[in-house]
């Protein structure tokens, strides 16, 4: 009886641990579009612990976005993927 309650508590734990992703990303230059992106972070519960931006050499009025957010295993990067002109994941690991 107890291992089954033990299995149990360890799939909730697994189900349920956050895990903190590190990000860049670019977006095209007009009016909402890092909204969207934002948007997408609150929709899934997504804790965004920090954002910065830096302007692209070159590009006027362009920057790259480094983000960090907790959320749990199972979030979707495509969808954020899909509202970026580039996106890459930089790490993700438990916390």
């Amino acid at each position: 009886m107890e291992s089954k309650d033990l299995k149990a508590k360890n799939l909730e734990k697994i189900e349920t641990e956050t895990y903190k992703y590190i990000a860049i990303f670019t977006v095209t230059n007009k009016v909402g579009s890092l909204l969207e992106v934002l948007e997408i972070l609150k929709k899934t519960g997504a804790n965004m612990t920090k954002i910065e931006s830096k302007p692209i050499p070159d590009k006027p009025w362009e920057y790259k976005f480094y983000v960090e957010f907790v959320g749990n295993e199972k979030f979707d990067l495509d969808e954020l993927k899909h509202h970026t002109s580039s996106f890459d994941l930089i790490g993700m690991f438990s916390v």
